[in-house]
């Protein structure tokens, strides 16, 4: 046989085999749900599992989610399992989402699409039903406004707690027109209950249809008051306030929410999740967290008519009153006058545009400005927004500023109104004689000079001549050449040098850049806050520690083992109870940071102490 035949076939061989190793690798991509039907404001736990006969370094596509809210923003969590039956090993990586469901209807998870070896792996759609959930025992009063019973992980709690503690939303109007701005506000009701702290989700609230603008968001304690419902008291504190301004007619949406708070439980003999001392609030209770959730609201938007609409209207929109007041009665020829004019009530105040100062022969506008009052009411939309004019005479005596209209569409009265000023008397004083006015300039007083014998008022000297000299640009300076280069040959030699010590030993200077980034990491768990039940915090915290090691032994983070960081830090200077401690805590990060916890974490506290002991334990 030809050496070249021979190599044909050898090649041909290499190239047969290949190709069969590829299905021999036993890829797959299976996608799952914790719960296919669930109820709004539900958290669903969405799993996409790459399993394999051996370990590889490969991530599937996210995939869409059709509408499902993703709770954990900061990026899935991700495990490692390695199972070996009959002498077969299988090595496999979950990775999963927290996803919650805004509103009833069927949702569609799409595929996700993993590339490797040449092949295309692909994951099912899943299909998640979402109903709406059975309202709670509530009295008749509130029946119809759709409240959502709170939600725990103890089926005998939520039983108790059904009726007495509840979120409610509550929205100034469900039949607003285009401009008018709605008052959404967020209240907990809760009836012998002592709740404790108070937790809002990472996502913000959602609205189609409008412009949110929040108002009020509750820290700390929250000051309860009393309202009667039926045959219950209950304490209401407000939580979370928003301005909504419908931008379209037709249907808008505000979407579900939900907060979580956390409940004294305790546990003694005698006691069941049925006595009302279940709640109770003694030295040293467990605490269970809640979720109170809300379903969505749907407003009904009308546009405004266009019958009798005016030519100038500027969409504003409410129930206003207009004033106007000069900041003088008397004043010189040379003057300005300040005219303000005062647009207060209730709408979308602070949108709305300044009037138009009508053409006359009395005054003329040199310039004018806007401000809002920094108070907002509490219990409306509205307030005060003040328009001022700067007015020069353009004549002397008794004149008047004229009267300035401005048109709204009076949501109350459901019709265009135009408000309209009362005139205001100004007496203009003639000038000195032999002194003549100056045009004035925006914002200031006019500029007079002298006639004939008459006195000098504000004079202002005339420039003769101006001296020239040569401007030199700054590029043709030797000076501004020499510190440009200069200093880029600086920077250039200090690049050089990094780079040459990472070529010549990049395992030490991947280390002596480990504790900088775990510095970095740390600052920015600080500035986030948080008390171990935000699922970014405590992931942040997780993925902060698990690089430093990494970088600190020159390994892979990217599915590092409980047990391989164990068998990695078993060579440092921390103890073995150091070791255990620590692994704890990241287990207990990685657990909160995809599924509620109802012990609290503090992640700040561990941050600080974490970081001593492994500056202590990893120094060479």
């Amino acid at each position: 046989m030809k050496p070249a035949v021979q190599r044909i076939l050898i090649m041909s061989a290499i190239l047969c085999a290949m190709a069969s190793l590829a299905p021999a690798q036993g890829i797959q991509l299976n996608a799952s749900v914790d719960q296919a039907r669930v109820e709004v404001g539900s958290v669903i736990v969405y799993s996409l599992e790459i399993s394999s006969i051996s370990q590889m370094n490969a991530n599937p596509t996210m995939p869409d989610f059709g509408g499902l809210q993703v709770v954990n923003t900061n990026g899935p969590f991700r495990e490692n399992r390695m199972t070996i039956i009959n002498g077969s090993s299988n090595v496999s990586t979950i990775l999963r989402w927290q996803l919650r469901a805004p509103t009833q209807g069927t949702f569609t998870i799409g595929s996700s699409q993993l590339e490797y070896g040449g092949q295309t792996y692909r994951s099912r759609p899943i299909a998640v039903t979402v109903t709406m959930q059975a309202p709670p025992m509530i009295p008749d009063d509130l029946k119809h406004e759709g409240i959502l019973p709170a939600q725990s992980n103890n089926a005998a709690v939520n039983k108790q707690l059904n009726g007495r503690l509840f979120l409610r939303v509550e929205v100034s109007d469900k039949r607003p027109y285009v401009s008018e701005p709605v008052l959404v506000t967020y209240k907990i009701y809760w009836d012998n209950i002592p709740i404790r702290g108070l937790q809002y989700p990472n996502e913000q609230l959602k609205a189609g249809g409008g412009l949110l603008d929040e108002r009020f968001r509750a820290q700390g304690d929250i000051q309860p008051a009393t309202e009667t419902h039926g045959d219950r008291a209950y304490q209401v504190a407000p939580i979370l306030q928003y301005t909504l301004t419908p931008t379209q007619p037709g249907d808008a949406e505000i979407g579900a929410y939900f907060v979580a708070v956390q409940l004294p439980v305790q546990r003694q003999s005698g006691r069941g999740p049925f006595d009302d001392s279940f709640f109770g609030d003694p030295f040293g209770a467990n605490t269970m967290q809640v979720q109170l959730p809300a379903a969505p609201v749907k407003l009904e938007v009308r546009p405004l008519p266009t019958d009798g609409q005016p030519a100038n209207f500027s969409a504003t929109v409410g129930s206003f009153t207009l004033k106007a007041s000069a900041d003088r009665s008397t004043m010189r020829q040379d003057e300005l006058l300040t005219l303000d004019v005062t647009l207060e009530g209730r709408g979308a105040v602070e949108l709305a545009s300044p009037p138009r100062f009508p053409d006359n022969d009395a005054f003329e506008v040199v310039d004018q400005t806007a401000r809002m009052d920094t108070a907002r009411p509490k219990d409306y939309v509205g307030g005060t927004k003040h328009f001022q004019y700067s007015l020069r005479p353009r004549k002397f005596g008794r004149i008047q500023v004229p009267s300035i209209s401005y048109p709204v569409f009076d949501s109350e009265r459901e019709a265009y109104r135009a408000l309209r000023t009362e005139p205001v008397p100004v007496t203009v004083q003639p000038l000195p004689q032999g002194v003549a006015a100056e045009p004035a300039a925006p914002g200031g007083a006019s500029v007079t000079r002298k006639v004939g014998n008459g006195p000098q008022l504000n004079f202002v000297q005339a420039i003769g001549s101006v001296r020239h000299g040569r401007v030199e640009p700054a590029m043709e300076s030797p000076l501004m050449w020499l510190f440009l280069v200069g200093g880029s040959m600086l920077i250039l030699a200090m690049w050089y040098r990094d780079w040459r010590r990472a070529t010549l030993d990049p395992a030490a200077a991947r280390r002596n850049g480990a504790w900088r980034a775990f510095e970095k990491r740390l600052r920015r768990i600080k500035a986030k806050g948080g008390d171990g039940r935000n699922a970014e915090v405590a992931g942040a915290f997780e993925h902060a520690v698990r690089n430093l090691i990494a970088d600190h032994y020159n390994t892979s983070a990217e599915g590092m083992t409980r047990d391989e960081i164990a068998r990695l830090l078993a060579g440092s200077n921390l103890t073995r109870e150091q070791v255990a401690r620590l692994l704890e805590r990241l287990d207990a990060c990685a657990w909160a940071s995809y599924s509620p916890i109802d012990s609290p974490i503090d992640v700040r506290a561990w941050s600080e102490e974490t970081r001593a002991v492994l500056r202590e334990g990893l120094r060479a």
